[in-house]
């Protein structure tokens, strides 16, 4: 139509009136020209005559003797623009005849010559994709309409029959064919690097292999046999066009390479439609096979470049090679570009004849594109290839390539079935897989149903910050996720693949096929990690099924392929097969039958240049050339291939000059054997020696066996070599250079070398030291060895940052790297022995009626501080439940000074502080990387004071010498004289640092307030060492993590030193009282708290701390007599206030000692108050295990010199005494002692009655006595459906609206609103979500959260949050983040249970990883 519409344009212009008519031509009445437009045409006509002439000219094509339609097309609005022309009048008509007659434009079209293809540049036209059109998918529903009518039968079959809609089509191909062309860079690194690829691999996938895969389906049977013809037929004339246009040589650039051959690619699919479906033949469908030569340079580049890049030869590109790579080889895109690309390759190499191309010739081109050629020849003059020793040798893994080549036949046959198990195994060998990521793992074909968003990489931004396309998906298939270090191809897939037309069918043969070749490993949560449940190959998959070269050809790393080998490996150490610690070879598994139109491939194992090639490899293999052993067991392995395709006997006697796979083998024999000799050491190559399952001279022996078996001629041959070693004895290895027997020689000789070196040294030291200490010098001597004897009792520490060892002194002290945390968990200890449960129903309460250990604390310390003084409370109660701070070490040891310059080192780089609070004295353990914010000095020796020597067991003396130790006056806090000292305080002032605002005012508002608060920490970090043991001192079963803390006792002898350097609460009247010393006078002073109503664990720490350190056993075992004597009467008086008056008149016998009996036999009855014993029992040593709790109360009063009963009886559990027996009075009448106790408890309850008319707070402090249990998380439900139902309808309490995103406290069950704009709080100038005000008051800036969006566990601690694992599994014990799979979920129990160990003993923010600054918690 074009054409018809310019030859009427110019049957116009060249009307006989216009032409030969000598007068003016008169214009037509209906269109009058202006002078000024008939002066412009003249000038813009000729020019517009010129384009259309030149633009036929240049796209003129000999080859097929026609203009291509698209040419037509592209001149379409000029074409156009002529016709209206020549429709407005003699005027214009006019200036176009001028134009075509004008003699100046004839001349210069005369001069100009036709287009030389052989010399011109290539003028082949591709996609840029660096266009906004390409970027922003903007072609996307066009493709996504183009592929849904593609799917439809009767528009395909229009689509087949109307050959210009396929030409259009393979034109649009065309364009294509070579984008985003890769250069490699050999000066210097590229200064930006380009993302474009992302956009080219997206174009290709979604606008290339989508409509092909839809085309594709409905050639699948003989009737569709002219729809495959046809449409081949047009992609080869297109080929044909695309390589002129290209002008391409004999070979390509070796420097460049570009990943996007789509037109190869639709050929290669139609080729294995039309032979593996259709019956049909490579002759019926190549039509040019001479074309092929060329052809198959484009996917060998591809092949040859990736292996460059994981050669790191491609490094000064940048990492955008790698991730095309990496993308090529991924598995959403090598169905449709490294399996079409290799089957092309195949198809080439079968057509080898046909096309006229010599096999030979076929592999020297692989081996000199692979850049080998050199190295495998024995040419002297060999030069180097700008290629190191390792690059080198990893190049010559091309022979990976032609055993992939030979072997791998995933379109070469193969039936769905046996490709979907083979793709499996190959998986599940790679590495042990969940149920979810086995099956989108799967190479599968593109169809329009799932359209790819391409996430584009931001320079500019940080690594973990992705930019991406916003578009309607309802799947998101790949995702580009690049870091400073590699580059990861994530795949979000759900965990089942639609059924597609023309697809491998997964999901109706996936079940089967797993439960074949893998067995279930049930999901596993410890502290050693998380793991879900995972499939592992069975062990027969690993003996039949493993395939070593199709692993190669799936991996997109060599990582992937050694973890498959170790998996292997694994295997046969537990079967008993193979004990070596070096890795075994991979099992290669026989060929395996193929198309019969592919058989043809396969001659290339038996041409004379591969196996001169591995001629020569064996050689430099034997002779000592640094050959990899990759290189040597795949030249094996291609051998062994070469054996199995070798012809008969019979087809051997006709082709034996053209087939010289037996007389190869025959001569490569004896190199064989040397090379079997230098594995094993054996002194002859062929003398036979039981060798290993799975070793490098196993597989020679069965390569030797099967050339032995291959024919008379390789049998004589073998027979002769095997006679002439034997009857040489071995002269034949030992004539070989590096022979097993001159090795052996050789490191005798240097072993004997040695020895004699040492010898000589050793003479030469001891000569010296003889000269060098003379006899003046025998004092010094003993001056020294008396120094270094009182080194060696101190103890050594190893900076982790210098690596010097010595002890810590007060110049130079070691410390501990440890890390300060807030924490609650001693304060959600409750009272109930039953956890709480997560309510479900509206009807359910979560709240129980007893209260938890922080409220019941903060209860008892309001009633107190207002009716006592605050310094009298201090002594008396603790005060830390609210904000407790837990203590813990990696065990690392650092010099203080090293820390300092560490820490400022870090401080200077942006990079590496960019995770931590510098400021706040954070840093990473420079060993194990763990989190620490301060360092806690090592202890040094002291000198034992006047109390530390002094020995006696006579109570009495022993509380008088305590009682002066306690009234000695205080001091002002002294510390910073030496390096330790400041130190030491620096590490107290980081503590405080830890505490809120108002804590940390409230510690400080009285002089002893740091003294109460340290014991107080003291207190804490025990406390909760007890809860990590259970609550308990007895244990069951060994639990490492229950161990006693390394630090523990370093911490406390630091605090020990901290505060007996300043002030302390003066306690010498509270002792008095305690042990009856007291004599009441007028001068007391009022408002001290009552001893039966002070805490006995509170006195126990402060006593101690008072006292000089080290303690001695005497001093320790009068105190704790003391406080038990105490604790008797405290739960004595509360029994006594429960009882009724009934009860009270019965106890009121006038005999004495019939009380004294009654009141012990009383007393046992209440031993469980007596918790205070397993904190005393932490200062002496560890204690010895015990089987169950009821020999708990009896050991630890032997234990603590409470009781002389022997331990036989103990460990027999005869041991029956009541705890009244262990009493013991340091001195005066024990009736009398309690008689002052109650006196003075009953004037606090007439002055309180006076005050208040009430004894309910008086009489609420004495009843004060709880049991708290372990602390636990909320229950959650089996299912978690449940929980989802249900939370996801309820409203915020706060601000009675349905939270945006709903997330559960799993320590109250609290329902907060995280990241929502309605429950906002400021504090301190700064905007807090509810989430994260809420840590800060239910766990003292800790929490955890349950996600109900996505069941994922949140977890907060200090300006950080971690979202962790999930707590709910599916049946496969799989997490399904985010909730996208649907699957019902399950709660797992292992997980739970240590999720609330790991809270207990707040050690969260070591064992989980990913934390991250929540900014407020407000998004």
């Amino acid at each position: 139509m074009r054409c018809l519409r310019l030859l009427q344009c110019l049957r116009k212009c060249s009307d006989n009136e216009i032409l030969y008519s000598t007068q003016p031509l008169k214009p037509q009445a209906s269109s009058s020209v202006p002078k000024h437009l008939t002066v412009t045409a003249e000038v813009v006509i000729p020019r517009l005559l010129w384009r259309l002439v030149l633009h036929f000219r240049t796209n003129y094509t000999p080859i097929v003797l026609k203009f291509d339609p698209m040419v037509i097309s592209d001149v379409s609005p000029l074409l156009d623009l002529f016709d209206r022309l020549s429709k407005l009048g003699g005027v214009l008509r006019r200036v176009i005849v001028g134009a075509l007659l004008d003699s100046d434009i004839y001349a210069k079209l005369m001069q100009a010559s036709w287009p030389n293809r052989d010399s011109r540049k290539s003028i082949h036209q591709v996609l840029n994709c660096d266009s906004k059109i390409l970027k922003d998918q903007c072609y996307w529903p066009i493709v996504s309409d183009f592929s849904n009518i593609l799917s439809h039968q009767s528009v395909a079959s229009y689509f087949f029959k109307d050959r210009l809609l396929m030409q259009l089509w393979s034109r649009f191909l065309t364009l294509f064919m070579g984008m985003n062309l890769n250069k490699r860079e050999l000066g210097y690194h590229v200064e930006f690097e380009p993302n474009s690829y992302s956009t080219a691999f997206a174009a290709e996938i979604e606008g290339c292999a989508a409509p092909m895969w839809q085309i594709a389906s409905h050639c699948h049977d003989k009737t569709t046999m002219l729809y495959t013809v046809a449409l081949t037929k047009e992609l080869q004339t297109a080929l044909i066009l695309w390589l002129e246009n290209l002008n391409m040589g004999e070979s390509l650039h070796p420097l460049q390479v570009s990943f996007h051959i789509p037109l190869i690619r639709y050929l290669s699919v139609f080729l294995k439609q039309g032979i593996n479906e259709q019956g049909m033949t490579l002759p019926m469908l190549i039509r040019s096979p001479g074309r092929l030569r060329k052809l198959m340079m484009f996917p060998l580049q591809i092949m040859a470049a990736v292996n460059e890049v994981f050669c790191g030869m491609w490094v000064r590109n940048g990492l955008q090679m790698r991730c095309q790579a990496m993308t090529y080889l991924q598995c959403h895109f090598c169905a449709s570009m490294a399996d079409l690309d290799l089957y092309f390759l195949q198809v080439c190499a079968a057509m080898l004849e046909p096309a006229g191309f010599p096999v030979d010739e076929f592999i020297k081109v692989i081996f000199e594109r692979f850049k080998v050629w050199k190295f495998v020849t024995f040419d002297p003059s060999h030069e180097p290839c700008n290629m190191d020793t390792n690059q080198e040798m990893s190049m010559l893994e091309c022979l990976n390539f032609i055993a992939t080549l030979v072997s791998v036949r995933t379109n070469l046959g193969m039936s769905a079935d046996e490709t979907l198990r083979l793709e499996m195994v190959t998986l599940l060998c790679m590495d042990d897989r969940t149920y979810n990521l086995t099956i989108p793992t799967m190479p599968h074909k593109r169809n329009n149903d799932y359209p790819t968003l391409v996430v584009k990489l931001d320079p500019n931004a940080p690594s973990t910050t992705l930019s991406q396309q916003t578009w309607p998906m309802s799947l998101f298939e790949v995702l580009f996720v690049v870091d400073s270090v590699n580059t990861f191809l994530v795949s979000l897939m759900p965990p089942y693949i639609p059924e597609k037309t023309g697809v491998i069918n997964t999901n109706c043969k996936f079940e089967k096929t797993l439960k074949e070749i893998a067995d279930y490993q049930l999901p596993t949560s410890d502290l050693g990690g998380l793991q879900q449940g995972k499939y592992s190959p069975k062990p027969e998959i690993w003996e039949k099924e493993f395939d070593p070269i199709h692993v190669m050809f799936r991996s997109m790393e060599r990582k992937e392929f050694q973890s498959a080998m170790n998996n292997y490996t694994t295997y046969l150490n537990k079967s008993g097969k193979y004990k070596d610690k070096k890795l075994p070879w991979p099992p290669f598994q026989p060929l395996k039958s193929i198309h019969k139109e592919y058989k043809p491939l396969r001659k290339i194992l038996n041409c004379r240049a591969l196996h001169g090639l591995l001629y020569s490899l064996l050689y430099k293999a034997v002779h000592g050339s640094n050959m990899s052993e990759t290189a040597v067991y795949m030249t094996i392995a291609l051998i062994n291939m070469a054996l199995q395709c070798a012809p008969g006997e019979e087809e051997e006697g006709r082709q034996r000059s053209c087939t010289p796979t037996v007389w190869s083998i025959s001569t490569m024999a004896i190199l064989l054997g040397c090379l079997e000799a230098r594995l094993t050491k054996k002194a002859n190559p062929f003398e036979k020696e039981k060798v290993l399952h799975g070793q490098g001279p196993d597989y020679i022996k069965n390569v030797l066996d099967k050339a032995f078996a291959a024919s008379p001629v390789c049998r004589e041959v073998l027979k002769a070599i095997c006679k002439r070693n034997s009857a040489a004895g071995g002269d034949q290895a030992g004539s070989c250079e590096g022979s097993p027997e001159a090795h052996e020689i050789r490191k005798k000789r240097s072993m004997e070398a040695k020895r004699r070196m040492i010898a000589k040294l050793a003479q030469q030291q001891k000569q010296f030291l003889e000269s060098a200490f003379s006899e003046g010098m025998d004092s010094m001597m003993e001056m020294d060895g008396a120094a270094s004897r009182t080194e060696e009792e101190l103890p050594e520490y190893e900076c982790v940052i210098c690596s010097q060892v010595e002890p810590s002194t007060e110049d130079n002290p070691y410390g501990m790297c440890v890390l300060l945390q807030t924490t609650k968990v001693l304060g959600h200890r409750s009272q109930s022995d039953e956890p709480e449960t997560l309510p479900l129903a509206e009807d359910q309460k979560l709240h129980s009626n007893k209260m938890k250990c922080y409220q019941l604390e903060a209860s008892r310390w309001a009633d107190a501080t207002a009716r006592f003084e605050k310094s009298s409370c201090l002594s008396s109660f603790s005060f830390n439940w609210e904000a407790g701070i837990h203590i813990q070490t990696c065990g690392h040891y650092v010099h203080i000074k090293c820390l300092k310059s560490f820490t400022e080192s870090i401080g200077a780089h942006d990079l590496q502080a960019r995770h931590l609070q510098v400021n706040a004295g954070e840093y990473e353990c420079p060993i194990c990387r763990q989190l620490a914010n301060t360092i806690l000095p090592c202890s040094l020796p002291r000198q034992p004071t006047s109390m530390a020597k002094y020995t006696c067991s006579n109570l009495a003396k022993l509380s008088l010498q305590i009682s002066k130790r306690l009234g000695s006056a205080t001091r002002q806090l002294n510390l910073g004289k030496n390096e330790f000292e400041m130190g030491v305080f620096k590490f107290t002032e980081d503590v405080f640092r830890q505490l809120t605002m108002e804590l940390r005012k409230a510690a400080r508002a009285d002089a002893g307030g740091p003294f109460a608060y340290f014991c107080s920490l003291a207190r804490t970090n025990i406390e909760l060492y007890l809860v990590k043991r259970g609550g308990t001192l007895c244990r069951t079963k060994p639990d490492k993590s229950a161990e006693r803390e390394p630090f523990l006792g370093l911490l406390l002898e630091i605090f020990s030193y901290y505060l007996d350097k300043g002030p302390k609460i003066p306690l010498h009247n509270t002792w008095q009282k305690v042990t009856g010393q007291y004599k009441p006078s007028k001068s007391d002073p009022e408002g001290t708290v009552p001893v039966l109503v002070q805490d006995p664990i509170t006195l126990l720490f402060l006593l101690v701390y008072h006292l000089p350190q080290p303690i001695t056993n005497d001093h320790l075992r009068c105190v704790i007599l003391a406080l038990y004597n105490l604790v008797h009467v405290q739960a004595l008086t509360r029994i006594a206030c429960k009882m009724s008056a009934s009860d009270k008149h019965s106890y009121l016998i006038p005999a004495e000692t019939s009380r004294q009996s009654e009141m012990s036999v009383l007393l046992g009855h209440i031993i469980q108050h007596l918790t205070h014993l397993r904190q005393s029992w932490l200062y002496v040593d560890i204690f010895g295990n015990e089987e169950s709790p009821e020999a708990e109360f009896p050991s630890l009063l032997c234990y603590l010199h409470l009781s002389s009963s022997p331990s036989a009886e103990i460990q027999t559990h005869k041991f029956s005494m009541h705890s009244s027996q262990s009493m013991e009075i340091a001195q005066g009448n024990p009736l009398a002692l309690i008689r002052s106790w109650c006196e003075e408890f009953n004037q606090f309850l007439l002055k309180c009655y006076a005050a208040e008319k009430s004894i309910r707070v008086p009489k609420s402090m004495i009843m004060f006595s709880p049991v708290f249990n372990c602390p636990r998380l909320i229950r959650l439900p089996k299912e978690y459906s449940q929980v989802f139902e249900f939370y996801r309808r309820q409203v915020c309490r706060k601000c009675s609206t349905k939270p945006r995103k709903p997330m559960i406290c799993l320590v109250c069950g609290k329902l907060v609103c995280w990241a929502s704009d309605c429950c906002v709080l400021f504090k301190h100038s700064k905007k807090f979500g509810e989430g994260i005000a809420h840590a800060r008051d239910c766990g003292s800036l800790a929490a955890i959260y349950l996600d109900v969006d996505s069941s994922l566990t949140v977890l907060v601690q200090g300006q950080r949050l971690c979202r962790w694992a999930s707590l709910y599994l599916d049946s496969h014990g799989e997490e399904d983040r985010g909730l996208r799979r649907g699957k019902p979920l399950y709660l797992c129990q292992e997980r739970f249970d240590l999720l609330e160990k790991l809270w207990q003993s707040v050690k969260l923010k070591h064992f989980c990883k990913g934390w991250e600054w929540h900014l407020g918690g407000h998004e």
